[in-house]
């Protein structure tokens, strides 16, 4: 179960576009998630990894990099965001029965063990997350932005092993060189927020 709204602006005509990105979260991986710990508080938000991929990633840490960064003109630059420490508001008991046969069946979907045993209870939470990505060409200039908003319902345990993959589409000719790509990621069940920044180069 996922809402998400959309904003992006292109700052000129031989620019790039920054596409649509896709919030997943995945058991593989996970280290645990649950216990006593408030689920509501469990931040700051961490951006673990930045990184150019050479595909569409298929999953969380199941991405193949783009060597060296370096992309043709008319390739699609795929960034890929690996996070953890998310926080989620507790979904309140009438509407956790109705939401865990949902987060199971996603959870299914995405692969990997949950770790938990058969009749444990599932804590569910409503995350806010809001992904900002701007794309600088060689000459400082903005090129492409775009802001995302994932309101998923999931299962506390799946708060560990999220990835985002956005893709950045030519519109034009794009200049070569290295272009600068800033994320920012907010959390607003914890407030808090993480911002990382990468380079990846477009040859002539």
């Amino acid at each position: 179960m996922q809402r998400g709204a959309r904003r992006a602006r292109i700052t000129r005509r031989d620019a790039l576009v920054a596409g649509g990105s896709a919030l997943v979260a995945s058991l593989a991986g996970c280290s645990g998630g649950g216990g006593d710990d408030d689920p509501s508080s469990r931040g700051p938000v961490s951006i673990d990894e930045l990184a150019f991929a050479a595909g569409r990633p298929d999953g969380y840490a199941a991405y193949e990099p783009q060597p060296d960064s370096v992309y043709g003109p008319n390739d699609v630059v795929w960034v890929y965001l690996a996070v953890s420490d998310v926080s989620g508001e507790p979904v309140v008991e009438s509407d956790a029965a109705n939401q865990s046969e949902q987060t199971g069946d996603e959870s299914s979907s995405a692969g990997g063990d949950d770790g938990g045993s058969a009749g444990e209870e599932e804590t569910i939470v409503d995350v806010d997350l809001r992904q900002r990505l701007r794309v600088e060409a060689p000459d400082g200039s903005l090129v492409a932005e775009s802001t995302d908003e994932f309101q998923p319902t999931l299962s506390v345990r799946q708060l560990d092993s999220f990835f985002v993959a956005t893709d950045v589409l030519h519109a034009g000719t794009p200049t070569p060189g290295e272009h600068e790509t800033t994320v920012t990621l907010t959390d607003r069940v914890s407030e808090t927020e993480a911002t990382e920044s990468a380079t990846f180069s477009i040859e002539s």
